[in-house]
């Protein structure tokens, strides 16, 4: 699959980030990133971007810990469109194998899946961003793969 150079960030990300308490100029400061963003019609992010505006929600929670509370409150309501397909996969498996296939769609994610008859491996990578990868991503993507 063709790597995506933008990503479009659903506007239900602005409300995201009310529900979780986040105040969406300090994550857009921390994250260096224009404060009128989320006023655009279609929001698009480079992948560095992308992982910005990751780390300006870490910074912004204070130390919440923002994956559990994202778990709280995440619905089938307010997941792109890959994601509730694969929360309405018969089994885990094939919630993965459509994951991997779509998550390049909504973000530079790659999912690599290994799995014999006893057990199922995720690797979780990136493109577009040499920094680290931001603590509340990897965990985010971890509370998510366990509730499927």
């Amino acid at each position: 699959m063709k790597r995506a150079s933008k990503f479009t960030i659903p506007p239900n990300w602005k409300v995201l980030f009310n529900d979780l308490g986040l105040d969406i100029h300090e994550v857009l400061a921390h994250a260096d990133l224009p404060q009128g963003l989320f006023d655009q019609q279609k929001v698009q992010l480079t992948p560095a971007q992308y992982f910005q505006i990751w780390h300006g929600i870490e910074a912004a929670s204070h130390g919440t810990e923002m994956p559990l509370k994202l778990a709280e409150i995440l619905s089938f309501e307010s997941c792109d469109v890959p994601i509730y397909a694969a929360m309405c996969s018969d089994n885990l498996n094939a919630a993965l194998v459509r994951l991997r296939d779509y998550k390049p769609l909504i973000g530079p994610m790659i999912l690599d899946i290994e799995k014999d008859n006893t057990t199922t491996q995720l690797t979780l990578g990136c493109y577009g961003y040499e920094g680290e990868l931001p603590k509340t991503l990897n965990l985010t993507e971890m509370v998510f793969m366990t509730q499927l």
